[in-house]
C-alpha cells in the first residue's frame, strides 16, 4: 500500500521469527521494530521530560524509530522538540499541513512510520527506560498478540507521582464497562491499517481500542503487567474535559455494542471504580 504521507518504503517482514531474527533485519536493513509516535501540540513546558525519557530507553536505538508529529502549535514546540532531540538517534520531526486534532495528528504520524509494531507517547508524557524494551520482547514472548497494554502511573503537572493504575487482564466484556487500555499501548502497524486508524472521538484511544476488540480474538489483545507510563492530568484540562469525554465514551461503547453485537442499547455513567476509572453500564433497549 502507498503510503502518501511518506517516501520512506518499510520492508516487510515474516510473522513466526524470533526476537533475535528482527533485531538482525532492524540492523541489516535500518527497519525498526517498533515506531513511537509522539503527537504534540503547545506543549513547550514538558517536552524537554517527555524527550529525555526516550534518550533513556535502554532497548537498543537500531530496533525503534521517533516520529514528533508537530500539530501546529503556536507555542514553540517544534522548535524546543528538535533542540531536546538531538542525539537521539533514529528521530524525525514532522509538522502536520494543518491543524489536524489528536486522532488526525496520531493517523498523520503512524502513516509516517516504518515499524513493524507501533506505541504512541503523548508530548506531555514519559516513559519509564525499560519501556520500549519490555514492550518488545513482550510481543515477541507472545507472538498470538496483536494489541498489548501495559500498566502507567497518573502524575501531576510537576511530574509527582499521584497514583498507579495496575489494571486489569483483557476481556471485551470489561473494556465495554470502562478504557483499561490506553498506557503504552503497542500494537502491530497491520492493525491500524485494517482498523483504517483513529477516528475523530474526544477519546479516540477508547474508541480504537474498542473497535480493535471487535476484530480481534481475545488471545489478541493482551497485559503486560510491568509500570512503563507516566501520564499527566493537567487539572485546568481535567476539568474542561471531563463531561466531553465521558459522553464520547458513550457514544463509542453504544456503536462497538451495536457493530459486534447487532444490540442497540442504553449507556449509562456509573461513576469512579477502585482505581478511578470511569465506569459505565449497558442494557439493551427495550
Amino acid at each position: 500500500m502507498e503510503n502518501k504521507y511518506s517516501k520512506r518504503e518499510s520492508v516487510p517482514i515474516v510473522d513466526g521469527k524470533s526476537f533475535e531474527y528482527y533485531r538482525h533485519v532492524s540492523t541489516k536493513e535500518g527497519f525498526p521494530m517498533v515506531s513511537l509516535i509522539v503527537p504534540t501540540y503547545n506543549l513547550k513546558n514538558f517536552i524537554s521530560e517527555t524527550v529525555s525519557s526516550i534518550k533513556a530507553q535502554t532497548a537498543s536505538s537500531d530496533l525503534f524509530e521517533v516520529l514528533f508529529v508537530d500539530d501546529c502549535s503556536i507555542d514553540g514546540t517544534r522548535d524546543a522538540t528538535i533542540s531536546e532531540m538531538k542525539g537521539l538517534q533514529n528521530a524525525f520531526s514532522i509538522k502536520t499541513p494543518q491543524n489536524l486534532g489528536a486522532w488526525n495528528a496520531k493517523n498523520y504520524g503512524v502513516r509516517s512510520s516504518r515499524g513493524k509494531y507501533v506505541m504512541l507517547l503523548d508530548g506531555d508524557d514519559f516513559l519509564e527506560p525499560d519501556a520500549i524494551k519490555s514492550t518488545l520482547e513482550f510481543m515477541a514472548s507472545h507472538p498470538e498478540v496483536a494489541y498489548s497494554y501495559s500498566q502507567h502511573r497518573k502524575i501531576d503537572e510537576a511530574g509527582r507521582i499521584l497514583y498507579t493504575r495496575y489494571g486489569v487482564d483483557y476481556s471485551r466484556e470489561k473494556l465495554l464497562e470502562f478504557n483499561f487500555i490506553g498506557a503504552v499501548e503497542c500494537f502491530k502497524r497491520s492493525l491500524f491499517d485494517d482498523l483504517e486508524g483513529f477516528r475523530n472521538f474526544y477519546v479516540e484511544d477508547y474508541d480504537f481500542a474498542l473497535r480493535a476488540s471487535e476484530l480481534l480474538n481475545p488471545d489478541q489483545i493482551s497485559r503486560n503487567p510491568e509500570v512503563l507510563y507516566n501520564h499527566r492530568l493537567h487539572i485546568k484540562g481535567k476539568t474542561n474535559g471531563a463531561d466531553k469525554a465521558r459522553s464520547s465514551a458513550m457514544e463509542a461503547i453504544r456503536n462497538s455494542i451495536l457493530r459486534k453485537e447487532g444490540l442497540e442499547v442504553e449507556v449509562k455513567f456509573q461513576g469512579k471504580n477502585e482505581e478511578n476509572n470511569t465506569c459505565f453500564s449497558w442494557q439493551k433497549v427495550a
